[in-house]
């Protein structure tokens, strides 16, 4: 496992590089944590998610609309996440781009830790350069793993 730490004058993010699925656990904090994902990443592998509010979203380009990220917020809300609460995006690239934009406008400054399964990534969507979003969002844990087990 890599662990690659970004410092930047007033936060960090760290970047897990092959680190186990079964250890996001681990990474999190033990309350305050919701879980953003898509329908189909849910229907395979919702079963094996930390037992956190799950906030679900259609896959694809067509959930990147305010009136998504409007509904998300209402939802954390409605689940009692405030301003230090976590946003765990387990996805790919809409997923984790929802979920940095989220994270940087909700209650302002809520950690937002991604999970990028190879199955739903091309080549690590939350460090391109068309996420830029998601680096302008404080204290942000990235997790991509190899493991197919999730």
């Amino acid at each position: 496992m890599e662990k690659i730490i970004i410092n930047t004058a007033d936060s960090f993010s760290e970047i897990h590089v092959g680190t186990a699925w079964e250890t996001v656990h681990e990474m999190l904090p033990h309350s305050g944590v919701a879980i953003l994902t898509d329908t189909n990443v849910m229907e395979l592998y919702g079963d094996r998610f930390p037992d956190f509010p799950v906030l679900r979203i259609t896959p694809g380009e067509e959930s990147k609309k305010l009136e998504v990220v409007e509904m998300l917020a209402a939802k954390l809300m409605k689940a009692g996440i405030d301003r230090d609460g976590f946003i765990l995006g387990i996805g790919g690239g809409v997923v984790c781009d929802l979920a940095g934009f989220l994270a940087s406008i909700y209650m302002r400054e809520s950690d937002v830790p991604m999970f990028q399964h190879p199955c739903c990534r091309r080549w690590m969507p939350a460090q391109e350069e068309r996420t830029g979003l998601i680096w302008k969002t404080p204290r942000m844990l990235s997790v991509v793993s190899n493991s197919l087990s999730l």
